[in-house]
């Protein structure tokens, strides 16, 4: 027997319980066929990189990891071909799990020592920096700057919607120099 993993992306249109009702169904068809240390994982609702056809912009990531003869992934395959809500689906070999070694001899340690004089170059940087064209010219004038006042943003918290909808609006604009 060999060990395969199937992942799968279950359609958008699926609520949690039906996609955990599909994931059951594909375990049950796994072990129909001859499968021994079925075990799945589901990875929860996550957004696409790009979107499916027709328009479908998220998905549920289940892996379920399984171990079969070679000769009976086909079969399996065609057992699970015409179900519905799975988007997108691959079966592999899975990859050995490399043993991790252990480290022998001393752990060395590495403690940063900030010198006085590095600690007042960084609190200059951070009195003269405020955007990058005037960095440019506080650096290069030997002129004394007076301190800036730093300004507080209240940063608004935004849902998952207004997120999704934000990156699609600036994924759909058009690039030109101006937005550069």
């Amino acid at each position: 027997m060999k060990q395969y993993e199937y992942f799968c992306v279950v359609s958008q249109s699926l609520t949690e319980d039906e996609a955990t009702t599909l994931l059951g169904t594909i375990k049950q068809a796994l072990l129909d066929v001859g499968a021994e240390n079925v075990a799945d994982q589901n990875m929860g609702k996550q957004r696409l990189a790009y979107p499916f056809p027709g328009k479908q912009a998220h998905g549920t990531f289940a892996l379920i990891e399984f171990d079969i003869d070679p000769e009976k992934v086909a079969e399996f395959k065609e057992k699970i071909r015409f179900v519905k809500g799975i988007a997108r689906s691959v079966v592999r070999v899975r990859a050995p799990k490399k043993e991790v070694k252990e480290r022998t001899g001393t752990a060395s340690t590495f403690v940063p020592v900030a010198t006085s004089e590095v600690t007042k170059a960084i609190e200059k940087d951070r009195e003269t920096v405020v955007a990058p064209d005037i960095a440019i010219r506080t650096a290069t004038s030997d002129a004394p700057t007076a301190p800036v006042a730093e300004v507080k943003e209240e940063k608004k918290q935004l849902t998952q919607e207004e997120l999704d909808k934000r990156i699609d609006e600036l994924l759909n604009e058009e690039v030109t120099p101006e937005n550069l």
